[in-house]
Formats: structure tokens, sequence, C-alpha cells
């Protein structure tokens, strides 16, 4: 039976690292399943989650960096397994630049989407979310300074999509 382990790297600065070692159909198949995830959610005329309380709109802007996060973090550990490394050069970059792609064509989507908008500032969320999460677990863990960073930027990028209206 495949084992799947999640343990603490720490690299030559001492800095902790999030080191994911997953089989890589089982990689495979996470990405899949988010990616069609994440088009039901972006693509379709009504989403499934109607946001209904005080700074929904927020939360709901700032998933982005989450999902296009999340979509990087898979697609890295496909193309490289072991440890999140920063999108800085390589597969991990590649990951990155993938998801963010991804991202603009679901853009171009929900401009064609009755009832749906596409804007740059979810752009810029979801390029948070690409870039931001393998560099947070690459530098410092899961709850490390780099997470608490790249959490701000997406609340910031989420409440200036929901109050700006772009």
């Amino acid at each position: 039976m495949p084992t799947v382990t999640v343990d603490g790297a720490v690299d030559a600065t001492g800095a902790g690292a999030l080191s994911l070692r997953l089989p890589r159909w089982l990689t495979a198949a996470l990405l899949a399943g988010w990616t069609a995830l994440i088009w039901t959610f972006l693509a379709s005329a009504h989403p499934p989650l109607e946001p209904s309380f005080p700074g929904a709109g927020v939360l709901f802007n700032a998933a982005h960096a989450v999902l296009f996060g999340t979509e990087a973090l898979l697609l890295g550990l496909l193309l490289r397994p072991g440890a999140v490394r920063a999108p800085r050069a390589g597969s991990w970059l590649v990951a990155s630049l993938v998801a963010l792609a991804y991202a603009g064509s679901l853009e171009l989507v929900q401009a064609t989407v009755p009832g749906r908008s596409s804007s740059w500032v979810d752009m810029l969320t979801n390029s948070v979310g690409a870039f931001g999460l393998p560099w947070a677990l690459a530098g410092t863990g899961l709850f490390g300074r780099r997470t608490w960073i790249v959490a701000a930027a997406a609340a910031a990028s989420g409440a200036l999509a929901s109050f700006t209206g772009w």
C-alpha cells in the first residue's frame, strides 16, 4: 500500500519547508479533481455557494488565492515530488505559471458567462495564490511567517475586488 507522508524538511539556511511525498498517481488524481472543482466553482452561471453573510464577498474573492495556490502546489508536486520549492526556477516556476494561465483562461470564460464577470483584481488574487502558496510552504512550513504574509495579501486583494467592483 502506498504511503503518504508530510514532514518538515530544513534547508541550508535553517528555514523549514513542507515536504509532501505522495504517489504520483494520487497526485495526478488530486490535481485532476481539484482542476475540475475550480472549473465548477468559477465557470458556472450560478456558483455552488452564494455569499450571504457580512464580509462574504471578501472571503469568496480571497478564496481565489487558495484555489490557484493549491492548483500550483499539486502541479508542482506532480512535476517534482518531495519538498515544496519556491517558484523561482524550474518545475515550481512552471507549475505556478501553468496555474496562473489556467486562472486567466477561467477569467476569460467568466467574461462570457451570464451573471459572471472577470477582473484584473481577480487575476491579482489568483497570482497571490499561484506564486504565494508554494513560496510560503517552501520557506517556513504550514503556519510560518510567509504563510501569514500570503494570507494578508490574499485578503487585501480579495477586499480590493469586493469593494472596487473592478
